[in-house]
C-alpha cells in the first residue's frame, strides 16, 4: 500500500513532463530498494528459522529428494529475490502510462485516482496473465495453453493431490480436527510431477499398425518429415504399451538402414538403426548391422564395434525365441554331423574287417563247405537288418558289432561313443521336435503376448485354452499383464484374481494386482497386495517401491519413507532409476510390474501338444531310427553296448583270426596251429621266421606282395583323404586323429550345406548369405582340410 500511495502522489503532483518523469523515476528506484530490503530481512529470518528447526518428511517432495548440498545452500542463500521479483519500469514507460491516464481523465470524466490505481494493478499482474488462464482451465478440464484447449481431458490427467479432499472430508465427518496437509492441492502440497497425473496409454496395438502404416505411406509419397514424425509417434506408443520386442518392424528398419547406407548416407543409417534397436532391443540382427556400420563409418574406433557385438551375443541368449533357434540349429547340427561320424567310422571300420569276419564265419560250418558258400550266408545275416527296415540306427549297431570284435584298443574307445550317441538319439529327438514346436505351441503364445506385440490369433488361442482348462494360472497372469499394459484395468483385475485363486500364492501377481488397484484409486487393496507380495518375498524390491508408492498417495509419508529406505536397503542402483523413470508419469513407470517368470512360460503346455509332439517322434524314429520305440529304445542301445562287452570278454576264447601285420591276410591260429600268435599270417611266419623250409623266390614273391599291399593302402588313404578327411588316418591305424578330423568336416559341412539351420528366422529380411557365421566356418573348415591331407601324407 505505501507503495502504491507513493506512486499515486508522484503521478498527481503539477510537475512538467521532464521532472515529472525524473521525480517517478526516482520514486519507483526507492520503492524497489524497500522492496529488496524488505524481501532480504524476510530471507535473513526464514533461513536463521531453517537452521533452529530441523527439516520434517512433510510432504513427498522432502520423501523422494535427496538433501541439499552445502554449495547449493550457499548459492541459494546469496541470491536476492527481489531481484527476481521486482521488474524495473523505465520512465517512458511511466509517461505513457500518464498520457493514457490522461485521455481517460477527458473522455469519460473517470476520477485519477481510479485511472492511476488501475494502471498499476494491470502492472502488478504483468506475466500472470497465462497462469490465470491455465488456472481457470484446469478446473474446467482443458490445458489452455495447447492447441485443442476446447477438447475437454480425462479426468485422470487433472493435477490434484491423491485422496487429499477425501482424507479432509471423512476427518470432519468424523469430527476430528483436519491436519494442515488435508484438503491441499497438488500444487499446494508440492507433489513432484510422477504422481501429479498417471498417464495410461494414449493408444493400442491396432494404433500402432496404424502408424506403421501411415509411415509406409508417408515414404511412399516422399514425405520424410511426415514419415518421421509417425516412427516418433510409433516409438513412443510402443514404450507406452511396454511392448518389448517388435521383430519384423526392426527388420524393416535394418533393410531402410541397407538403403540408407548404400546411398552413402550414414547419418540416416545410423539413426535408422538406433531406432531399430529401440524398437526390439532383443534382436542380435540389429547390433549385427549396427556393428558393420560403425566399422563403415569408422573402423579404428573399436570400443563401440566390439560393443555392439557383445550387446548381439548378449542379445541372442537373453531373447527367448532367438535363443531357442540358436540352440536347436547348433544342436541340429551338431547331432547331424556327430551322427554322419559316428555312421562313416562304423561303416569303414566294418569294411576294413570284413575279411576277417568272412574268414571266421566259415570256420563255423563243418570242412569241404565252399567259401563262396559260406560267404553268401554271411552276406544274407549281415544284410538281415537291412531286408526287414529296423532303421538306420539298428543297422549301425549290428554292423559295429561285427567290427568291434576285431578291433584295437583305441579303435573300440571310438566305436563305443558312436554307440552312446546313437543309443541317446532318441532323446535328441524328443527335444529337438518340441523346441521346434516353440513358436507355434501354448508356451509361444504366451510369450507373444507378455514379451512381445501381442498377436490377435496368439490371445485368441489362450482365451479358447481357458474355456478348456480355467484354472491355468499362467495363461490367467498373461491375459491380466496384457491387459494391464493395455489400461483395460477391469479386465486385468478379474484375470490377476482368477490366477491367484487357481494357484500356488506369487509374489509377481500379488504385486501386479496391486499395481492395477493403484491405478484404479483403490489405494487400500493396492497396499493389501503390496504387503502379500513383501511377505512371500521379502528380498525384493519393488514390492517395498510399489508399497511406498501407495502409502504416499494415502499421505501416510512416514510408512511411505519406511518402506522407500526398505527398498533402498535392497536394490539402491535399481530403485534410483526407477524414481528417476516415473517422471514420465507414464502407469508403468509410476508403479512397476514384476516380470512372469520365463520358466512359467517355457514350462506351459497341454496334454493336446505333448500328444502331438510325441506322435511326430513316434514317426520320425519308426522311419528312420531303430527298432521300439523313443521311450524304449535306450534300454535297446543298453543292451546292445552289454552284448559288445561280452563278446570282447569272450573273444580270447573263441579264437578269432586278425589281420596279419605285414600282408593283411587273416592270421588264424584254427588254419595254422604252429603260430605263437596272431600277429602273422601263415605265409609271413614261414616266409620270415621259419626261413629253412621256404625257398628265396617264394620269400622274394611273398616280399614283394607285401609291398604292393601297403603301397596300395597308402595310395588309398591319401586319395581318400581329399574327398572325407579323417578317412585316410582310419586306413593308416590311427583311429582318434582321424576321429577327430571326421568329426570336425561332418560338422562343419552340415553347418555350411543348412545355413540357416533347421529352423530358419521366420522374421528375417532378405536371402542374402550370412557371411558373419560362413567365414569362421569356412576357417575352420580349410584349417582342418589342411591339417587332415599334411597328416595322411606322413609317413607312420
Amino acid at each position: 500500500m505505501v507503495n502504491i500511495l507513493m506512486i499515486l502522489i508522484a503521478s498527481l503532483l503539477p510537475l512538467s513532463g521532464s521532472s515529472r518523469s525524473v521525480t517517478s523515476d526516482l520514486l519507483i528506484a526507492q520503492t524497489s530498494k524497500v522492496a529488496a530490503d524488505e524481501g532480504d530481512d524476510k530471507k535473513t529470518k526464514k533461513e536463521d528459522k531453517a537452521k533452529k528447526e530441523p527439516k520434517e518428511v512433510k510432504t513427498e517432495e522432502d520423501l523422494w529428494s535427496e538433501p541439499a548440498k552445502d554449495g547449493d545452500k550457499k548459492a541459494k542463500k546469496d541470491k536476492t529475490p527481489a531481484e527476481d521479483e521486482v521488474e524495473e519500469i523505465s520512465p517512458d514507460e511511466i509517461e505513457d502510462i500518464d498520457d493514457e491516464g490522461d485521455e481517460d481523465d477527458e473522455g469519460h470524466k473517470a476520477e485519477s485516482g481510479d485511472d492511476l490505481g488501475g494502471a498499476d494493478l494491470e502492472r502488478d499482474t504483468w506475466g500472470d496473465e497465462e497462469r490465470i488462464e491455465n488456472a481457470e482451465a484446469l478446473d474446467k478440464g482443458y490445458d489452455q495453453t495447447k492447441p485443442d484447449a476446447g477438447q475437454k481431458k480425462p479426468v485422470a490427467a487433472k493435477r490434484l493431490s491423491p485422496d487429499a479432499g477425501l482424507i479432509a472430508k471423512e476427518k470432519v465427518d468424523a469430527g476430528i480436527a483436519a491436519s494442515p496437509a488435508d484438503g491441499k492441492t497438488a500444487d499446494e502440497f508440492e507433489i513432484p510431477h510422477n504422481l501429479e497425473q498417471i498417464l495410461m496409454p494414449s493408444g493400442t496395438v491396432a494404433d500402432l499398425s496404424a502408424l506403421w502404416e501411415q509411415r509406409r505411406i508417408h515414404l511412399a509419397q516422399r514425405d520424410f518429415d511426415l514419415a518421421a514424425d509417425d516412427l516418433k509417434k510409433f516409438v513412443g506408443l510402443k514404450q507406452e504399451l511396454s511392448i518389448r520386442n517388435m521383430f519384423s518392424h526392426a527388420n524393416v528398419l535394418i533393410r531402410e538402414a541397407n538403403v540408407a547406407r548404400q546411398a552413402e548416407d550414414m547419418n540416416q543409417a545410423l539413426g535408422l538403426i538406433d531406432t531399430a534397436v529401440v524398437v526390439a532391443p532383443d534382436l542380435p540382427s540389429v547390433y549385427l548391422k549396427q556393428a558393420a556400420l560403425f566399422f563403415s563409418d569408422s573402423p579404428f574406433k573399436v570400443g563401440r564395434i566390439f560393443g555392439a557385438l557383445t550387446q548381439a551375443s548378449s542379445a541372442m541368449f537373453r531373447e527367448p525365441f532367438s535363443a531357442n533357434r540358436f540352440f536347436v540349429n547348433l544342436v541340429a547340427g551338431l547331432s547331424l554331423g556327430l551322427g554322419l561320424t559316428a555312421a562313416i567310422f562304423i561303416l569303414v571300420q566294418f569294411l576294413l574287417y570284413l575279411r576277417l569276419f568272412f574268414h571266421d564265419f566259415h570256420h563255423l560250418f563243418p570242412q569241404g563247405v565252399a567259401k563262396l558258400q559260406t560267404g553268401l550266408l554271411a552276406i544274407l545275416v549281415i544284410l538281415i537288418p537291412v531286408i526287414f527296415r529296423t532303421g538306420l540306427v539298428t543297422i549301425l549297431l549290428a554292423w559295429a558289432l561285427i567290427a568291434w570284435i576285431y578291433q584295437q584298443r583305441w579303435e573300440r574307445l571310438v566305436t563305443f561313443l558312436a554307440v552312446v550317441l546313437l543309443a541317446v538319439a532318441p532323446y535328441v529327438l524328443n527335444w529337438l521336435v518340441s523346441a521346434m514346436a516353440l513358436p507355434e505351441s501354448i508356451a509361444g503364445d504366451l510369450l507373444a503376448v507378455d514379451r512381445y506385440n501381442a498377436p490377435p490369433k496368439s490371445i485368441s488361442r489362450l482365451k479358447s485354452l481357458l474355456e478348456e482348462e480355467s484354472d491355468s494360472q499362467v495363461i490367467l497372469a498373461t491375459l491380466g499383464s496384457y491387459y494391464k499394459r493395455s489400461g483395460e484395468l477391469d479386465l486385468a483385475e478379474q484375470y490377476f484374481n482368477r490366477s491367484i485363486k487357481a494357484g500356488p500364492r506369487s509374489e509377481v501377481l500379488h504385486n501386479n494386482l496391486g499395481n492395477v488397484m493403484f491405478l484404479k484409486n483403490d489405494i487400500n487393496k493396492a497396499v493389501e497386495h503390496y504387503d502379500q507380495a513383501t511377505k512371500i518375498r521379502p528380498d525384493l524390491a519393488i514390492p517395498y517401491h510399489n508399497l511406498s508408492r501407495a502409502y504416499s498417495r494415502k499421505l501416510d509419508l512416514d510408512k511411505a519413507k519406511e518402506h522407500r529406505e526398505q527398498a533402498y536397503r535392497l536394490d539402491t542402483e535399481h530403485i534410483r532409476q526407477l524414481i528417476k523413470r516415473a517422471k514420465s508419469g507414464l502407469a508403468r513407470d509410476v508403479v512397476v510390474d514384476l516380470e512372469i517368470p520365463k520358466a512359467w512360460l517355457l514350462k506351459a503346455d497341454t496334454k493336446k501338444n505333448g500328444h502331438k509332439q510325441t506322435a511326430t517322434v513316434s514317426y520320425m524314429w519308426s522311419s528312420w531310427g531303430g527298432v521300439g520305440s523313443p521311450d524304449t529304445f535306450p534300454y535297446v542301445g543298453a543292451g546292445i553296448a552289454g552284448f559288445f562287452g561280452l563278446m570282447w570278454f569272450l573273444r580270447r576264447k573263441m579264437f578269432l583270426s586278425a589281420a596279419c601285420v605285414r600282408c593283411g591276410r587273416p592270421a588264424c591260429r584254427r588254419c595254422n596251429t604252429e603260430l605263437p600268435d596272431e600277429s602273422v599270417c601263415g605265409q609271413c611266419y614261414h616266409a620270415f621266421k621259419h626261413k629253412e623250409q621256404v625257398d628265396a623266390k617264394s620269400r622274394i614273391s611273398k616280399e614283394i606282395q607285401i609291398r604292393h599291399f601297403k603301397l596300395r593302402k597308402e595310395r588309398l588313404a591319401r586319395f581318400i583323404t581329399f574327398i572325407l578327411p579323417g578317412v585316410g588316418q582310419l586306413i593308416k591305424e590311427r583311429p582318434l586323429r582321424g576321429a577327430l578330423f571326421l568329426s570336425v568336416f561332418c560338422c562343419v559341412l552340415v553347418q555350411m550345406l543348412l545355413r540357416d539351420g533347421i529352423m530358419a528366422n521366420t522374421v528375417a529380411i532378405g536371402s542374402g548369405l550370412d557371411w558373419l557365421k560362413l567365414v569362421p566356418l569356412m576357417l575352420v573348415f580349410l584349417g582342418f582340410y589342411v591339417w587332415a591331407i599334411l597328416d595322411a601324407f606322413k609317413n607312420n
